[in-house]
């Protein structure tokens, strides 16, 4: 949930919360490096602070030497640059160990440990979290060791949330929320810090809850946060205001409160107008396009869902621009090595390609015609509107309990509760059956596993709406894939092909050809 652009404003506050003043002259460059970062202009903080590093380097200041790095690691990390961050770890480590500085031992290994996290190498950050905690125990005042235990097990549930493991994620921002509470520091900067990283909590826990459908306690957390937001108490970062109001949008379009949803996204809008948070605009206006349709204000849904699809295909420009920087930095030493088998891979590929394409041609008349028959079928159920119940009429139902899950099953799809996250266990436990029970009727009825069941459910029901409103042929695929809870672009558009027996961008190709 949290933006590269909160984790690096997170950091660069712990950082410079008690510095001690050893060169005035150094230290003020630095300090001077983070105002021009608060300005938004990172390029020319990173030309002071190389040029500060140097000076430290030139006379032999440990101190600076190291402040130094670990502003450079801020501001690599904010770039995405996290070969460098790595790289600067290792200066930071060695002289806060000669200088036995425990809050930039404790802060290094936080940070190390969030990139590896960006990186996708959740054990390594695992890992180095675990380092940090004991030197986060030496730190005095007891306030500001509490504060970076709030941070550390901040990280553990998210990474820990990455993973799928919610019972840990929510045990560790339970923690977090722990080492808040007991801050008890009356100055200002400790005040801050602590509702700052309470209020996180409670938005992530808030967003937790909501994902599990577990309504009352994703709606006490909400609260809980809203009321810090809304306190004089606290400094509060915009941005995550900001955030919880769009996931309080997006809490309330799930549950089909739309006036709701309307009211806090309209909000956000607002809010994120005074900073810059395209992922966060994103799912703002999928919560307006969403809850207008939801209402029939379909000028105002269409208005919307033009801003989000413009905003998300500028996003996928820039993301796929991107992508690959992360592993490229890692593997750049090792290129040279790699020139030779490069070529002799070009080389077999090129030849395999020419076998290859008179088979392809070949191939390639037989699969058109199967694709025109299986878009042809699928016209047809899409006229058909067959998005109810699959059970057959030939079933001779003898028994009572099995009758009633089938009715039930028959309503779950009717009222299309599949286009949401739904897994064996809830859907048993809303049926009130055990889950392995539900599995075997659905293998026996439905003649398929419980996976492939749903997948079936939501891949008819989105060509029956692509079939019947135009407007959705227009969306980018990634928005359908997560509009149906899939979990990846890819996974849609395996399902799609496995259904339909077509891809989905042919289908919606052979749609516009001959409007329906």
């Amino acid at each position: 949930m949290l933006l590269r652009n909160a984790f690096f404003i997170f950091f660069l506050f712990t950082t410079f919360l008690s510095a001690q003043i050893s060169d005035d002259i150094i230290l003020k460059k630095i300090d001077s490096a983070k105002n021009i970062v608060a300005l938004k202009n990172p390029n020319e903080a990173l030309k002071i602070i190389l040029k500060t590093k140097k000076l430290s380097e030139q006379n032999h200041y440990q101190y600076g030497i190291m402040k130094s790095s670990y502003t450079l690691m801020l501001l690599y990390y904010n770039g995405g640059n996290y070969k460098n961050v790595i790289d600067e770890s290792k200066i930071v480590e060695k002289y806060a160990s000669e200088l036995r500085d425990n809050e930039y031992l404790s802060d290094v290994f936080r940070m190390k440990a969030i990139t590896y996290d960006q990186m996708g190498f959740p054990k390594e950050c695992l890992k180095e979290l675990s380092k940090s905690i004991p030197y986060a125990e030496k730190l005095t005042p007891k306030s500001k060791s509490l504060y970076k235990k709030a941070l550390i097990y901040e990280s553990f549930a998210g990474t820990y949330e990455k993973l799928g493991d919610n019972k840990k994620q929510i045990e560790n921002r339970h923690r977090s929320i722990l080492a808040s509470k007991q801050m008890t520091d009356t100055r200002q900067a400790y005040v801050n810090a602590k509702y700052q990283s309470l209020a996180l909590q409670y938005g992530s826990l808030a967003y937790t809850y909501s994902t599990l459908k577990k309504r009352d306690s994703a709606l006490f957390y909400f609260q809980e946060a809203l009321k810090i937001y809304d306190s004089r108490n606290a400094d509060i970062y915009i941005d995550e205001k900001t955030t919880l109001l769009s996931d309080l949008a997006a809490f309330y379009t799930n549950n089909k409160e739309y006036k709701n949803s309307i009211k806090f996204a309209k909000k956000a809008e607002k809010l994120e107008k005074k900073t810059t948070l395209p992922y966060i605009r994103k799912d703002i206006f999928k919560s307006l396009f969403d809850s207008y349709a939801g209402i029939n204000k379909i000028d105002s849904s269409k208005y919307y869902l033009n801003l989000y699809t413009a905003l998300n295909d500028s996003i996928i420009k820039v993301e796929k621009k991107s992508l690959y920087t992360p592993v490229n930095q890692i593997i750049s030493d090792k290129e040279k090595e790699k020139n030779s088998t490069v070529k002799n891979v070009i080389i077999i590929s090129v030849i395999t390609s020419l076998v290859l394409l008179l088979f392809g041609w070949l191939f390639w008349r037989r699969k058109n015609k199967k694709l025109q028959e299986s878009y042809e079928k699928l016209i047809e159920k899409s006229k058909s509107d067959n998005q109810n119940s699959e059970m057959s009429e030939d079933y001779v139902l003898t028994n009572d309990d099995v009758n009633k899950i089938l009715k039930k099953l028959t309503e779950f799809e009717k009222n299309k509760e599949f286009k949401n996250k739904i897994s064996l266990h809830s859907l048993a436990n809303q049926l009130g059956i055990p889950p392995s029970h539900l599995s075997d009727i659905i293998k026996q009825y439905k003649h398929q596993t419980f996976d492939n069941y749903i997948s079936s459910l939501k891949i008819n029901h989105i060509a029956y709406l692509l079939y019947s409103d135009p407007k959705f042929r227009t969306l980018d695929t990634n928005y359908l894939a997560e509009m149906f809870s899939f979990h990846s672009k890819a996974e849609f558009m395996s399902a799609f092909k496995k259904t339909t027996g077509i891809p989905v961008s042919y289908f919606i190709k052979q749609l516009e050809k001959e409007p329906v």
